[in-house]
């Protein structure tokens, strides 16, 4: 048996409005919708410049304030890593950690953003340009 997806992944695929019976158990499922936000205060400063990387490095929203342990043990065992100091044991909590964020190329097939997002995303002046027009029309 595979390992369970998340609801908010369901949703994003489809699978969730597809096949509600089959979900219906997660209906009262605990969210957290708040955004990750800033590296702790207690981390070093190259550990701040590690969580800034990991953060710039996903789909914007996609790490959630209830990602932070996970995210903060990624940010300690990278260091390890790049240091050269990491065990085996980390190497694997690690990797296992990179999967369950959404960072190994498997994982990131499964990690599904609006074609509406993906538009705005390609384009960092998209907005902007809106703004222009919407004041034309206006005038």
């Amino acid at each position: 048996m595979g390992l369970r997806k998340p609801t908010k992944r369901l949703a994003m695929s489809g699978t969730l409005a597809d096949h509600p019976g089959r979900y219906a158990n997660r209906a009262n499922e605990p969210t957290n919708l708040e955004e990750l936000g800033r590296a702790p205060n207690h981390l070093s400063e190259a550990q701040q410049k590690i969580w800034r990387e990991i953060v710039a490095s996903t789909q914007e929203g996609w790490l959630k304030r209830s990602d932070r342990i996970a995210v903060e043990a990624c940010v300690r065992l990278t260091e390890q890593l790049r240091a050269g100091t990491i065990s085996n044991q980390g190497m694997s909590v690690l990797s296992t950690l990179l999967a369950k964020l959404g960072f190994t190329p498997a994982d990131r097939s499964k990690v599904q953003v609006s074609p509406q997002k993906l538009k705005e995303d390609a384009n960092p002046f998209a907005k902007l340009l809106a703004e222009d027009d919407e004041e034309r029309v206006t005038q």
